[in-house]
């Protein structure tokens, strides 16, 4: 299963319903992460903040984490698992290892849920107010094929420079109030449905929008490499592609390409038309390498 936007959109569905049903009163959620942006911090996960209202009947706000200041309380409950599952297996031995996702699932969902009538003797934490939640790969491609790819295909305006927002707050379907920090008087608003020139690429949320054959921009190692795509097994959530040697930002690549079998949500774009090759050169137009400057500042940088 691959973490990606829909991914992400899924959880919430999962979040607001359990918080509906056990806590009628709650009239706003504040979403806190890190600013991942393969997942969280991108303009698709933005505009979906923007349609919460609608979607769920909650209004919701995102507040992101300091970048690169080492974890934050919200990763306390992954830790919180998966140390209380470790220290399980080492009292336990062999004999009670956790050989799947759901087996995980299931230890968990024993010893953390609230709603559990007693908790077991077994038990290594005093931690029982954890909620774990159970979705399936169907159901994320579900929703990306029949909500969300439609909907972010409207998409026409990046929010600039979205890495240095860390406070996001939507207005209406298609506008957001970004914060650099939470207790800033002054903010900022975007509309994200504004028309805007041709766009010559495409970008990538989910490993359903890519074709073997397709040029496009991978990210890794801080900087951006345009590749070809190969192959893919959505299944394994693997990409098998053909990197150029050379980092952009370039009109002119070698054709010189190393194979490599990356994550597709390193992919952050495919070409919309095919760059032109020679047996020496790749080569994409200016046009092409600008739209790819301006989506790699505003999502990585």
């Amino acid at each position: 299963m691959i973490h990606d936007t829909a991914f992400v959109y899924n959880a919430q569905q999962l979040i607001v319903d359990f918080i509906k049903k056990n806590m009628s009163s709650v009239e706003e959620i504040y979403y806190v992460s890190d600013n991942c942006s393969s997942h969280f911090k991108n303009n698709n996960s933005m505009f979906n903040l923007t349609w919460h209202q609608n979607d769920f009947g909650i209004k919701a706000y995102w507040i992101y984490t300091a970048a690169c200041h080492g974890r934050s309380a919200c990763d306390g409950i992954g830790a919180t698992l998966k140390s209380t599952a470790t220290r399980y297996l080492l009292s336990k031995g062999p004999s009670a290892a956790i050989l799947s996702a759901y087996e995980f699932f299931q230890f968990c969902e024993k010893r953390f849920s609230h709603q559990q009538k007693e908790k077991p003797p077994s038990a290594t934490s005093t931690v029982s107010n954890l909620e774990q939640f159970r979705t399936y790969k169907q159901s994320i491609e579900d929703i990306y094929s029949k909500v969300l790819k439609k909907r972010w295909s409207r998409l026409h305006t990046a929010i600039p420079g979205l890495r240095q927002f860390h406070h996001f707050e939507p207005i209406t379907i298609d506008e957001v109030k970004c914060k650099i920090v939470s207790n800033l008087s002054t903010s900022t608003s975007f509309k994200m449905l504004q028309f805007s020139k041709t766009k010559t690429i495409t970008p990538i949320y989910s490993i359903h929008d890519l074709k073997a054959g397709d040029y496009g921009v991978v990210v890794y190692n801080g900087k951006w490499w345009l590749t070809k795509i190969n192959s893919f097994d959505k299944s394994l959530g693997s990409v098998e592609a053909s990197i150029c040697t050379q980092a952009g930002s370039r009109i002119i690549f070698s054709s010189m390409m190393t194979p490599r079998i990356i994550n597709p949500t390193d992919v952050i774009c495919v070409l919309n038309s095919l760059p032109k090759t020679t047996p020496r050169t790749i080569s994409i137009t200016i046009f092409q390498l600008n739209d790819i400057e301006t989506l790699y500042e505003d999502s990585h940088q």
